[in-house]
């Protein structure tokens, strides 16, 4: 009965599902089939766990000035690329970016809300200013608060010693704060990086920035800029050299040393390109032009108020680039646009023309003079001279067409000579109303001279028509000069010894 119980004590090695099964009772599990076990339970808790894990190259911002274990920081340092596959992936350089200092800004990805919306991810764009362009007079500065900027004084010409001209400050500082940077308010925070490991080691460290000066907008054509480069941190500047290439060779070139020289006559865009081995480089771009040597500027002839006169201005070398820019001393007397001289105002002003880049400048002085006005009508001290050659007897007949007969004679008409009414020009004194009997329109400009005594109708500066009614009547109506009322009177007969006049009516 006992002969077959050692059968229950026999067990066989588990197969690999068996030993994940865990439940036949009959079998071993030996060490390979638990490392088997625990590699698809390791398995299935990566996957289990993984949604709620960090992926490795997960950047996140960290408080504090040490990075926790796991996390690199991101300052351009290198890694191991076998200790973290999955990172190198994302890097196969081994070479983390620098994020030290910069603001990050969302990928493009072709949206034209990025200028530069092609370029690829993680790539660095350089700083920039948006384009500020206007335009505003020189001569005037009346409306100058101080803020942003501040006349600072005359300037001569430099070219004949004319002076006249203004210089004007311009100072962001006057109205804001002030950087060698543009940046809005922020808080300083280390951009940290998952790695593959749990725990984490210090990659090796690498220069984190090329800075270059000079950073020139232009060049002048023939001459040489020496440009210098500095590795960032500075500890790295011996052993990380800086290199020198430029973008068109044709425009110029640079040595080792960084001096760039540009070549004689020829212009265009040019890139001066710094870098250093570990791919690290800095660009300065500017555009090459062939800067002005001389300028002058014929003399100006004098120019009538309204009319125009385009500057003759000689400009050495004839091939230049470089352009100018017009400027009056008095835009009210003179203004200048596009060389082109407009009279303003009589009297005179400074015109200057001025490389923009060189500085180079020549000035002329400019006259405006009145507008000279033609007389378009028939001029009476002429007397018909225009004619004359046809005779006395054809100018004669040609004052009867006209209608002026002897007054074609005349170099001055009065009012009675066309039966116009007199209109005095100057203001009447302190005579009294009753011996105005003669025809005409006059004025009283003092209140003080005008009084009842006087036989005013109200003691108000005015004005008074004397009109003729009868051949010894007159009617005078007088204008107060305050208000719309009109009083009126008459005089039967002026040519008596004492005329009488009726009372002032209202009307």
């Amino acid at each position: 009965m006992y002969s077959d119980k050692w059968r229950e004590f026999i067990y066989r090695e588990s197969s690999e599902e068996e030993a994940i099964d865990g439940t036949d009772s009959h079998t071993l599990i030996t060490p390979r089939r638990l490392h088997d076990g625990a590699s698809y339970l390791d398995e299935q808790l990566k996957t289990a766990l993984t949604p709620y894990l960090l992926p490795i190259g997960e950047i996140i911002m960290w408080p504090s000035v040490t990075a926790p274990e796991g996390w690199l920081e991101l300052n351009g340092q290198q890694f191991n690329v076998t200790e973290n596959p999955k990172l190198a992936i994302m890097f196969p350089s081994g070479q983390l970016p620098d994020y030290r200092g910069r603001f990050p800004r969302g990928w493009a990805n072709g949206s034209l809300v990025d200028p530069d919306s092609n370029r690829e991810i993680n790539s660095l764009q350089d700083d920039a200013l948006q384009e500020i362009q206007g335009e505003f007079v020189v001569d005037d500065w009346g409306w100058v608060d101080g803020k942003l900027f501040r006349e600072i004084g005359g300037r001569s010409s430099g070219w004949d010693s004319q002076g006249g001209g203004k210089a004007v400050e311009f100072k962001a500082g006057n109205a804001a704060r002030t950087s060698t940077e543009t940046r809005p308010s922020n808080i300083a925070t280390m951009f940290i990086i998952k790695t593959d490991k749990a725990d984490s080691t210090p990659g090796v460290p690498v220069p984190s920035a090329v800075v270059v000066t000079p950073r020139p907008a232009t060049v002048n054509a023939g001459t040489f800029v020496q440009f210098s480069g500095q590795v960032l941190p500075s500890n790295f500047g011996a052993e990380y050299p800086v290199s020198w290439s430029v973008s068109d060779a044709a425009l110029g070139s640079i040595d080792a040393t960084g001096r760039y020289t540009a070549t004689t006559g020829q212009t265009g865009n040019q890139t001066v390109i710094a870098s250093i081995s570990t791919g690290l480089t800095t660009l300065v771009t500017f555009d090459q032009h062939i800067y002005l040597t001389s300028i002058s500027i014929a003399a100006i002839p004098n120019i009538q108020v309204d009319s125009t006169y385009n500057l003759v201005v000689t400009f050495n070398p004839s091939n230049h680039t470089e352009p100018a820019d017009y400027a009056s001393s008095d835009a009210q007397i003179a203004s200048i646009i596009g060389g082109v001289v407009t009279g303003g105002g009589a009297g005179t002003a400074t015109a200057s023309v001025t490389g923009r880049y060189s500085g180079i400048t020549a000035s002329r002085q400019v006259t405006i003079t009145p507008k000279v006005i033609v007389e378009k009508y028939l001029q009476i001290n002429e007397n018909l001279s225009e004619i004359a050659e046809k005779g006395a007897a054809a100018q004669a007949g040609a004052r009867t067409n006209l209608g002026l007969k002897a007054l074609a004679t005349k170099d001055t008409l009065t009012a009675s000579d066309v039966g116009a009414v007199p209109q005095a020009d100057t203001s009447l004194g302190t005579e009294n109303l009753n011996t105005m009997i003669a025809l005409g329109r006059k004025f009283q400009s003092l209140t003080s001279n005008a009084t009842l005594a006087r036989n005013y109708p109200v003691a108000l500066a005015g004005a008074v028509d004397v009109l003729k009614t009868t051949d010894t009547g007159i009617r005078q109506i007088y204008y107060p000069y305050n208000n719309t009322d009109a009083y009126h009177r008459y005089c039967v007969d002026v040519t008596a010894a004492s005329p009488v006049f009726s009372d002032w009516v209202a009307k």
